[in-house]
């Protein structure tokens, strides 16, 4: 958006006459959406949980083989860093609100990952070395992401 500057001032025969007619850049005011906020919020507890899972689980054994426990939710390093890049990827869409719809998928694949987990046969979750507990992480951060990213902010038009 372009603003015209214009320094106006009259002559001696009392006619305008433009001084300085400089076309200067208006600046936006800098805008935070809640997809924003929720998306960093989302991925700082991702990437918390993803740390402390591959920190207690160890990256030099099978990454499936030893099972931690990561506030009550049982993990592997596998799952720790599923959730370390997705949490990346949350905090990267929180850096612009032009990536809300990235966020919304971000959103939906963790919000699927989740009832897919709590939904899952004992075999899946044994295969997976993980409990149906950990469904409701996916679901609730996912959730919570999925639909602030459908929030639309309203815009004040001047």
């Amino acid at each position: 958006m372009l603003r015209h500057r214009e320094i106006r001032t009259v002559d001696a025969d009392g006619e305008p006459v433009v001084i300085d007619s400089g076309a200067r850049r208006a600046r936006r005011p800098f805008l935070v959406t809640p997809a924003q906020i929720v998306s960093a919020i989302g991925g700082v507890v991702l990437i918390v949980f993803g740390v402390f899972a591959v920190a207690r689980a160890g990256l030099d054994t099978p990454l499936s083989d030893p099972q931690v426990q990561v506030l009550g939710l049982q993990h592997t390093a596998t799952i720790g860093l599923v959730e370390l890049a997705v949490g990346a990827v949350l905090i990267l869409c929180a850096l612009s609100p032009a990536a809300r719809a990235l966020s919304a998928l971000v959103g939906i694949a963790l919000v699927v990952a989740g009832i897919v987990l709590l939904a899952g046969s004992d075999q899946l979750l044994a295969d997976l070395h993980t409990e149906a507990a950990l469904g409701w992480l996916g679901v609730i951060v996912g959730g919570a992401v999925l639909l602030s990213a459908l929030v639309v902010p309203r815009r004040a038009v001047v």
